[in-house]
């Protein structure tokens, strides 16, 4: 998952092994902005605005979803500097860690 928190996005990757030795990624490009109800609490409005499968040994499929790219919202219900849970409009629940960065460097442990 990364952050461009200037231009309000998020991509979310996955790699993917599949029967028959496929291989690949999914990658989903969306748009967020805070959520203008002050009651939702951390709540963000989100928008899906592409979606992209590559495959390997297969053409690239990329979606561009812009206006029919369904919205919706998350809220993080936990926050600290090593867990951050959050639960979708749908009632999707999203336990994500923080990978630790070494001291010298700024690697992944």
């Amino acid at each position: 998952q990364t952050f461009d928190m200037a231009r309000q996005k998020v991509v979310n990757t996955v790699k993917f092994k599949a029967p028959l030795n496929l291989q690949g990624t999914v990658r989903v490009e969306v748009g967020w902005k805070p959520c203008t109800d002050p009651s939702k609490g951390r709540r963000v409005d989100v928008k899906f605005e592409r979606c992209e499968f590559n495959v390997a040994g297969l053409p690239k499929l990329d979606i561009p979803l812009g206006p029919i790219g369904p919205p919706g919202w998350l809220e993080t219900t936990v926050c600290d500097e090593e867990l951050r849970i959050s639960r979708g409009h749908k009632g999707s629940v999203f336990v994500l860690s923080r990978p630790k960065i070494a001291a010298k460097g700024g690697d992944l442990e």
